[in-house]
């Protein structure tokens, strides 16, 4: 792959080479040397040379234009007339130079020598060519260098700070059968539900210098927003352990695993997650391209602080106001068909189960009998949880819904529209349990995704959110279609015969 600041000095010397041929077809190529690569070319500026302004008056000036017209053409005075026009200034903004164009703004320009010459014709033809592939392929290294390059430099770096031991329990395979194994629970929850503690490097185990890995990693992955989400995520963990008095490390922010599956690459398959109580965030690259980002999974507990200096802090607020305001907009009887129980079940229906699925027709008010207010303000919701991740991500979720045919989209919603106020917990009383009885919960589906949205525990003060792909968690979708192409036999990339 070429660095994409090769990129940049390979289309700056194309231009500058093409600049230079278009002057000599004219005959000024005795300017080129003055001109051609300087900023700020035919414009005012007080900060060209004498040498430069000198060439641009020269160039500019119509006595100089009169009589270069006659040196070209063999006698002075004949030919078509020139418009006195000056030459535009081309702004390359991938390269944030300034280019002149002496052509721009002379259609009347007629030359022998540019069109009477063939090889001088195909000289430019090529570098035009060549300038375009560039270009493309300059845009194609900024894309990458918005999510795939960071991850794979941020990974790169923190493998590489890894120990012996450190990479022992951080390092595995992509294949590993534990890749698409993952819960939002604390850590002893984990263990008892799986029977193995999570694995990965936490912050915790890090020097200082691996922390800072671990976050730019973290960061390659989330939007600004995002970021900011999880670190709030993180940052409750010690909130609610002084709520509890937690002085055994059930509650410990530094509990924040970071696995990496594969060797990180710009063109191959990997993969990493960040996992902990209430954040699991999954990627998975294939052939250099991330092609999954989800489970997407961020929980609060408490919901909303009730005591302390944090009084009314909320982590998840906009998916709960957003939702709220969309269930205030439908009708009585839009609600009706919206609410399909009056008790919220007690988490997300999916659980951390390793594909998400839902038996049954799709429940609630399919966005085909919402308003065009209503269903802006849906897509709003679903926005909230997509711009979580990088923005190319992002804009990819919300096409999927913007794309999905309205009567296939589905808002639902169990439980009570409001929740009780939180109360103060008493130091060293529970956060968990002791579910409200109605609780709130909703979810959106579509034929490719699903979010869900639950705040049932501690009085409906607990609450839990979740990104799910039916078909493309951890990128199984586009693994499964990738292996009935290729047989990995060898390890090598080989077709597979169909049978």
């Amino acid at each position: 792959m070429i660095h994409e600041q090769g990129l940049v000095t390979v289309i700056g010397e194309l231009h500058d080479e093409l600049d230079a041929v278009v002057l000599g077809a004219y005959g000024w190529g005795d300017l080129a040397a003055a001109l051609v690569g300087k900023p700020g070319g035919t414009t005012r500026s007080a900060n060209k040379s004498a040498e430069q302004a000198a060439a641009e008056e020269d160039l500019l000036g119509q006595h100089g234009q009169a009589q270069r017209r006659a040196n070209r053409r063999g006698r002075a005075g004949r030919g078509p007339p020139f418009y006195d026009s000056p030459p535009v200034v081309c702004r390359c903004d991938i390269i944030g130079r300034e280019f002149t164009d002496p052509l721009a703004g002379r259609p009347h320009i007629r030359s022998p020598n540019l069109e009477g010459t063939k090889s001088m014709k195909r000289t430019i033809l090529f570098r035009v060519a060549v300038l375009t592939l560039c270009v493309a392929a300059l845009a194609t290294a900024y894309k990458t260098a918005k999510t795939e390059a960071l991850m794979y430099e941020s990974a790169t770096l923190l493998v590489q700070s890894l120990n012996r031991l450190q990479k022992a329990s951080t390092l595995f395979d992509f294949d590993a059968e534990h890749r698409t194994d993952w819960h939002y629970f604390p850590e002893t929850g984990f263990t008892a539900e799986y029977g193995y503690v999570r694995n990965g490097i936490t912050f915790g185990d890090m020097e200082p210098k691996q922390a800072h890995f671990a976050n730019a990693l973290l960061g390659s992955g989330l939007s600004q927003a995002g970021f900011v989400k999880a670190a709030k995520v993180m940052g409750l963990e010690r909130i609610v352990g002084v709520i509890e008095d937690d002085n055994t490390g059930y509650r410990d922010p530094q509990r924040f695993h970071f696995t990496i599956f594969g060797e990180p690459s710009l063109t191959g398959d990997w993969g990493w997650r960040v996992e902990g109580h209430h954040l699991s965030l999954h990627y998975t690259i294939k052939a250099g391209e991330l092609v999954s980002s989800s489970p997407t999974f961020f929980g609060a507990n408490p919901h909303e602080v009730a005591q302390g200096p944090h009084k009314g802090f909320r982590v998840l607020a906009r998916e709960e106001d957003l939702a709220v305001e969309l269930m205030q907009a439908f009708t009585d009887e839009q609600r009706k068909q919206v609410i399909f129980t009056d008790i919220a079940p007690y988490d997300v229906v999916t659980m951390a189960d390793k594909r998400a699925k839902l038996e049954g027709k799709p429940q609630g008010l399919p966005s085909s009998k919402m308003n065009d207010q209503q269903y802006e303000m849906l897509l709003g919701l679903i926005a909230e949880y997509a711009n979580n991740l990088p923005n190319q991500v992002s804009a990819a979720r919300m096409k999927a819904a913007q794309d999905t045919p309205r009567d296939q989209l589905f808002f639902a919603w169990a439980g009570r529209m409001d929740r009780p106020a939180p109360k103060p917990v008493p130091i060293g009383g529970r956060t968990t349990g002791n579910r409200e009885k109605n609780g709130n919960y909703y979810r959106i589906q579509s034929p490719a995704f699903l979010i869900e949205y639950d705040n049932t525990q501690n009085i409906s003060n607990h609450s839990h959110s979740v990104w799910r792909e039916f078909e493309n968690d951890y990128g199984l979708d586009v693994l499964a279609q990738h292996h009935k192409i290729y047989d990995h036999a060898g390890g090598a990339h080989v077709f597979a015969l169909a049978d």
